[in-house]
């Protein structure tokens, strides 16, 4: 994550930064800064079943859907709890230039 950061922060301005991160975990000079975010949010039926092809194709994951459907319920895959990583950037909406769009199928 370091190295990607340092690779980003010399790139010159304006700049993209594309980050499946929750905002805890995004660097702290994301909010001193204050840039312009677009947050793109998914219907989370449709995270799953995106990360069960995604685990499927790329890892060889031979269980069935519904394996990675409990574990999402469960919070017990990478980007959940899912309300709570849209929660976070919502909360900042106000304070900060966030474009929250929701990605309809």
């Amino acid at each position: 994550m370091r190295i990607h950061w340092k690779k980003t922060k010399n790139k010159p301005r304006p700049r993209h930064i594309k980050s499946h991160l929750p905002a805890f975990l995004l660097p702290n000079e994301l909010w001193t800064v204050k840039p312009k975010i677009i947050y793109i949010t998914r219907n989370p039926k449709d995270v799953a079943v995106s990360l069960y092809y995604h685990l499927k194709n790329l890892f060889g994951f031979m269980g069935e859907k519904s394996l990675i459907f409990e574990a999402c319920l469960q919070d017990k895959m990478v980007y959940y709890p899912f309300n709570s990583h849209v929660l976070e950037f919502w909360k900042f909406k106000r304070k900060m230039k966030i474009f929250c769009f929701n990605r309809k199928i």
